[in-house]
């Protein structure tokens, strides 16, 4: 499976390394979908990079690993990482048209991914691409392959970058907020697209979120992560039924569709290296107390179900 380990992370701020992400443990096995659930700036994006070893040189993992079936990310050299990025482990990217390179037609993007990962020759790799983008839904896909990123939609830009991840086969597939950066109207179908595809391939999904919609109707667990820590787990039916961290509760009540009157979490996340002692929700938590100045345990309830809080200890 693939498997964040005690993950730590540090950002380089002002030339001092600050702790942004803090102990993350979570599992994606094959098959299955795990959301990722939480405000921006929780860390969400930080932990999924480290799969693919995607940071740039102002993040560091300082402890914990990633392990993709086994295998240690953080120990590959430059050939087994070429082997994971798009091979094993693939990646939906939040903005496609940053994730797209300008210059390159969609051809040259696919035919990259097909050659180097499955050894395509020119003919063989066209067709493929072809077929793709029919997979995806895009019907005039000769057209789309001569075309660049700037002259296609935003939802066709996004269709595109799918079918670049499910291109060289991987059995893992990342998804950063894969509908935010779309209009309303094209979000159900990539959606229902992402379903489609992992259904159909079998794939074990990361779903980096805010949309509680979204994880209600693609994932199979969830985990909510705030200022850097992983605070609640569950399969997806207890979040919903019954969610046990504040955090979470607070989340939940922030949809549109919760109520006629939704109720937004006081006050704001707090950024890395300004997170309160003890537990990191206490300055917005409703139920908070003295002894919430103490660091809450991580309690495991049972049928998949964990929470750090005080409110949880037996």
């Amino acid at each position: 499976m693939l498997a964040f380990c005690d993950l730590t992370i540090d950002v380089r701020r002002q030339g001092r390394w600050t702790e942004a992400v803090s102990r993350v443990s979570l599992a994606v096995p094959p098959g299955r979908v795990v959301g990722l659930v939480g405000e921006s700036g929780c860390g969400k994006t930080l932990t999924a990079l480290a799969a693919l070893r995607l940071h740039d040189a102002q993040v560091r993992v300082r402890a914990g690993c990633v392990r993709v079936d086994g295998a240690n990310v953080q120990e590959m050299d430059a050939r087994a990482l070429q082997r994971l990025r798009g091979g094993i482990v693939a990646m939906v990217f939040q903005e496609p048209m940053t994730a797209l390179n300008p210059v390159f037609s969609v051809r040259a993007h696919l035919f990259e991914v097909l050659r180097r990962h499955r050894g395509l020759a020119k003919d063989a790799a066209e067709e493929e691409a072809q077929a793709l983008l029919r997979e995806v839904g895009i019907p005039d896909a000769e057209r789309v392959l001569a075309s660049y990123p700037d002259a296609l939609s935003g939802g066709m830009r996004q269709r595109v970058l799918i079918a670049m991840a499910l291109a060289g086969r991987p059995r893992y597939l990342i998804a950063d907020e894969p509908t935010t950066a779309l209009d309303v109207s094209v979000q159900r179908r990539i959606v229902d697209l992402l379903a489609q595809m992992q259904r159909a391939h079998g794939l074990g999904m990361l779903l980096i979120t805010h949309d509680f919609g979204l994880v209600a109707e693609l994932c199979d667990e969830v985990a909510v992560i705030y200022a850097g820590e992983i605070v609640e787990r569950a399969p997806v039916e207890a979040i919903f039924d019954d969610p046990r961290h504040p955090y979470t509760q607070a989340l939940l009540r922030c949809r549109p569709e919760a109520s006629a009157a939704p109720a937004p979490i006081p006050g704001q996340a707090p950024e890395p290296g300004a997170w309160p002692s003890g537990c990191r929700f206490r300055d917005r938590c409703p139920y908070a107390e003295s002894i919430c100045t103490a660091r809450p345990p991580w309690v495991e309830l049972g049928d998949g179900r964990a929470v750090r809080c005080v409110r949880e200890q037996a």
